[in-house]
């Protein structure tokens, strides 16, 4: 089961008035071992709690996964084509990127 629909029941539950515990219970007796860990539940009653409505996770902060881009991948390629003396370091500084996500390429 996906774990938006495992989100999904434990507000429905919660909505209901079930503590966690009653949650993971009546999680446990209907999806057995794929069941989500009492820690998860926890954590998702607490955000209820707190008025959370959507389900999934939240955006992340940081950089957005623009670099990963077929011109950008095709151009990393070339460089390396070009001149095979090319440090991954000195490609991540030309390509504004880092090395973790040059080395990917």
């Amino acid at each position: 089961m996906d774990k938006i629909e495992y989100q999904d029941v434990i507000k429905y539950l919660f909505l209901k008035g079930n503590t966690p515990t009653q949650i993971k219970d009546e999680l446990d007796s209907t999806y057995g071992d794929s069941a989500p860990s009492f820690t998860t539940v926890k954590f998702w009653v607490a955000e209820f709690k707190r008025g959370r409505k959507n389900l999934g996770d939240d955006e992340h902060s940081g950089r957005s996964n623009t670099a990963n881009t077929d011109k950008n991948v095709a151009k990393v390629h070339q460089m390396v084509l070009d001149d095979h003396q090319f440090k991954v370091k000195e490609i991540a500084q030309i390509m504004n990127m880092s090395k973790e996500r040059v080395s990917q390429y």
